[in-house]
């Protein structure tokens, strides 16, 4: 006698066709499809009688493993050492020796912690050392959990799952001069940079700024390069706070900047950038965090498919995204908060509203990240290139 609708239930039955592959990567299950399914599946008496006449070609629906599942990597924590308050290091090798994955500088791996514990880390690594990866990990209080879970379970000897690497902040390696601007923890992709920088003979400035030797790792590994050379602290207890406009200085054609660490630290190092006359697409950076967010109001709007010229409506309370994801044109996310840049897709037309914190002002022109960003309150209609 009940009258039991899908909305009041707290438990799903999904059909073995949309059962996720069998790899520990946090796998978004299609809930619409699975109530198409389940409306759409067999009454007892027709499944005797199919099963009766011997009819049984897709009797009932099959469990599959898609060709484009993420590559996972397994690989052992062959050294962990807290190299200050609140940073450990981990060294993450195969356990029969052979080379990890390659990657490039400024690139990142997720890492399975456990679920639903899975967490982007930059490499902070040689990309020439193609035995290992190097991560540093801050164990955040006041985080979503990742970091200090991490703090806690991950020890040597221990298998953890691997997916990447990718690179969200690559390198320009032509520049005719690099500068490299670290803030606590976010020196981790500017290590693998310089790294490279030093392999190709580039010229470049690493400044590495943060509070106190107590609370700074990587400091030893840093002195100890043969690139140390062009290495430079700012430690603010020792009263050597960069000065930014002197380290930074004017443009000039063909030199670039990269920055990571805290909001505040970054928001200085790229503020400093603009008032000295540097162009945007010559300041790249990436936050490990998200910034102080004004105070937007959803719209609802549509978008277009340029390539089958559906239309697809985006309610206020839902990002485009999953509404993507809704429609069978699933959307790729990481971290759905515009920091990772995972999502994004090229767009035809359509007047945005740009919330992430990845792309340039170049990039803005063409591109949207989906997990965040939207039409602006007057737009109509956004059309995307997919």
């Amino acid at each position: 006698d009940l009258d039991l609708k899908y909305e009041d239930q707290s438990l799903a039955a999904y059909t073995a066709d949309l059962a996720p592959p069998p790899i520990p990567v946090v796998f978004p299950m299609d809930r619409n499809a699975a109530i198409e399914n389940y409306e759409n599946l067999l009454s007892p008496d027709a499944y005797k009688a199919r099963l009766a006449s011997g009819d049984t070609e897709n009797l009932v629906p099959q469990y599959t493993i898609a060709d484009d599942i993420p590559d996972v990597q397994y690989l052992q924590i062959a050294k962990r050492e807290m190299m200050a308050g609140g940073v450990v290091k981990f060294e993450l090798k195969n356990r029969d020796g052979s080379d990890v994955t390659p990657f490039t500088a400024g690139g990142h791996i997720d890492l399975i912690i456990d679920a639903p514990y899975t967490r982007q880390y930059s490499l902070a690594g040689d990309p020439a050392d193609t035995q290992k990866y190097v991560l540093g990990i801050l164990e955040e209080p006041e985080g979503r959990g990742g970091s200090k879970r991490a703090h806690e379970r991950l020890h040597e000897g221990m298998i953890v799952p691997v997916t990447g690497p990718r690179n969200h902040f690559p390198l320009e390696e032509k520049a005719t001069k690099t500068l490299l601007f670290g803030g606590g923890i976010g020196i981790t992709p500017m290590i693998a940079m310089a790294h490279r920088l030093h392999a190709i003979n580039a010229k470049f400035d690493l400044h590495y700024c943060f509070r106190s030797r107590k609370t700074a790792g990587f400091i030893e590994d840093l002195l100890n390069q043969p690139w140390s050379k062009n290495v430079k602290l700012h430690i603010s207890d020792e009263g050597t706070r960069a000065n930014l406009e002197a380290l930074i200085g004017k443009p000039k054609t063909g030199k670039i900047l990269y920055t990571c660490g805290p909001v505040n630290f970054m928001e200085a190092v790229l503020s400093t950038g603009e008032k000295l006359g540097w162009d945007d697409d010559n300041l790249r950076k990436e936050y490990f965090t998200v910034p102080d967010l004004p105070e937007y109001e959803n719209h609802a709007f549509d978008i277009d498919i340029k390539s089958t010229g559906q239309s697809i409506h985006v309610p206020a309370d839902q990002t485009l995204a999953d509404v993507l994801t809704e429609n069978q044109l699933p959307v790729t996310q990481k971290c759905r908060d515009g920091l990772c840049g995972t999502c994004t897709l090229n767009v035809v037309s359509g007047d945005i509203e740009h919330r992430d914190f990845v792309l340039s002002k170049k990039d803005r022109a063409s591109k949207i990240v989906t997990c965040c960003s939207r039409a602006t309150p007057k737009g109509k209609t956004i059309v995307l290139d997919i």
